[in-house]
């Protein structure tokens, strides 16, 4: 992806770091610019990271959301 100029993005998902009106996602700011796999609003995964830039691990990944008896943490 050709990122335009002011915007500080090094993994290439559209978020910088910090944020900018000229990055893909606005002014949204990366909390982890090295994984294309963290930015803001991430789905929430069982890593031990905060995928979705919010200040929390894991949050979510415990609650079953399908309704299959396990949460997908377990």
């Amino acid at each position: 992806m050709v990122l335009p100029a002011g915007c500080d993005d090094e993994d290439g998902d559209g978020f910088g770091a910090p944020g900018d009106v000229s990055c893909p996602a606005g002014w949204a700011e990366d909390c982890d610019d090295e994984n294309p796999d963290v930015f803001p609003g991430a789905p929430e995964q069982c890593n031990d990271l905060d995928d979705d830039c919010d200040g929390h691990l894991d949050e979510g990944a415990w609650r079953d959301g399908d309704g299959d008896g396990f949460a997908p943490c377990e």
